[in-house]
């Protein structure tokens, strides 16, 4: 059952109204879009009103989020950047071209716009889910080298220590058994590090 609201329901009685107004089109359009309540006929009328007013940033930066939201990350990447071009000070396309990016593997690309978003002052809400991104999205595997370099002494300790108490050369079976013991316990460790499992989740 499609579930609309009174603004919805307004803005489909001004764009039946007014077919030909880019602005009551981007509105309506970028609204069905947003909320997943008709993709395609939101993607439609965000092409005709950028159609109607092709330079104008705004209508495109809606046309490219409704592509971002279809899954065309590459068209939607074409389209934000080209909005951005001309809007110079607006937050919000840099914030989605910074997703497009991600969503490609360009993450250089999507970190320095997400930075350029935040230089814009958003408001308090987009600017705390930008930050989320950046400390979340874009951390490198190499933060796992200190976890394993801890679990790794650990086990040399552990491996000593049998040593000195059987007072002879490790055997082998001990040895392999260690380093169970040490695989068991550091996956948990790993599983449980938040910045791990936003690297390990990011698509």
């Amino acid at each position: 059952m499609e579930v609309t609201d009174g603004r919805t329901r307004l803005l489909g009685t001004v764009g039946a109204a007014a077919p030909d107004q880019p602005d009551v089109l981007n509105q309506l359009g970028f609204n069905w879009v947003e909320r997943n309540l008709k993709l395609k006929e939101g993607l439609a009328l965000l092409e005709k009103a950028v159609k109607l007013r092709p330079d104008d940033g705004n209508l495109l930066d809606s046309l490219g989020w409704a592509r971002y939201r279809h899954g065309d990350h590459q068209a939607a990447i074409k389209v934000l950047e080209r909005a951005a071009a001309l809007e110079l000070t607006y937050s919000e396309v840099r914030d989605h071209l910074g997703d497009a990016y991600w969503r490609t593997g360009r993450q250089d690309e999507a970190r320095r716009s997400w930075e350029q978003a935040l230089s814009l002052k958003p408001d308090p809400a987009d600017t705390q889910k930008i930050k989320g991104m950046l400390s979340t999205r874009l951390h490198k595997p190499g933060f796992l080298l200190p976890i394993i370099l801890t679990d790794l002494v650990s086990w040399l300790v552990r491996c000593l220590w049998y040593n000195v108490r059987v007072n002879k050369k490790i055997p082998h079976s001990a040895v392999s058994r260690e380093i169970g013991q040490c695989s068991v316990s550091c996956a948990p460790r790993l599983d449980s590090a938040p910045s791990y499992r936003a690297w390990r989740n990011r698509t």
